[in-house]
């Protein structure tokens, strides 16, 4: 198993060769280096990533479609059981990322015809484009984002009722106001 971490997440491995020969890639990553992911993940009341210290396996494999000459494949899975926000209550969201899908590969200079491209449209087959090595932090990056949900909430909660607070009443909610959390980090210069 490989481990990317700061000082090898720029390794690159090529897909393409990947699928021709059958083989996989198994990695983990640092969440907490993957700076896209991490604007998406949910804070404690001190500003500190929740999710700091999680670690996501990951694995490519290669695949080559049989009767199919040049249709390649790469298969992307991975799992982590990471903390979202809730953009109701805004309270901490636990989700279960599970990720299993195929990207087919479109080397660079092929072109599809297309017949072949409106055949894997109906497919639902997405279609990655390669211009040689890839970074894999990158690429699994890509489809956890794409894997997360666009607004995530809890099943069952509820705004907080802010016409209780103005009238003395206690706000649900977060106890600390992440935007109180981020201004204390900033000092002005006078």
């Amino acid at each position: 198993m490989a481990s990317l971490n700061a000082s090898s997440a720029q390794l690159v491995v090529d897909l393409l060769a990947l699928a021709r020969e059958g083989s996989e890639w198994v990695g983990e990553l640092a969440v907490a280096q993957m700076s896209r992911l991490v604007e998406q993940l949910a804070v404690d009341n001190t500003g500190e990533l929740l999710d700091a210290e999680l670690m996501m396996p990951f694995r490519l494999q290669g695949l080559c479609r049989r009767g199919e000459p040049g249709e390649y494949a790469v298969r992307i899975e991975t799992r982590a059981d990471v903390h979202l926000c809730c953009q109701r209550c805004l309270e901490v969201l636990p989700f279960s990322l599970r990720l299993d899908k195929s990207l087919r590969l479109a080397p660079a200079g092929k072109l599809f015809s297309q017949a072949r491209l409106e055949a894997l449209e109906a497919e639902g087959a997405e279609v990655l484009p390669l211009n040689g090595p890839v970074v894999p932090a990158e690429l699994v990056e890509n489809e956890v984002l794409l894997g997360l949900p666009v607004y995530p909430r809890h099943e069952n909660c509820s705004v907080p009722d802010y016409k209780q607070a103005e009238q003395g009443g206690e706000v649900p909610g977060p106890t600390t106001s992440p935007f109180k959390v981020a201004l204390s980090t900033l000092r002005l210069d006078h």
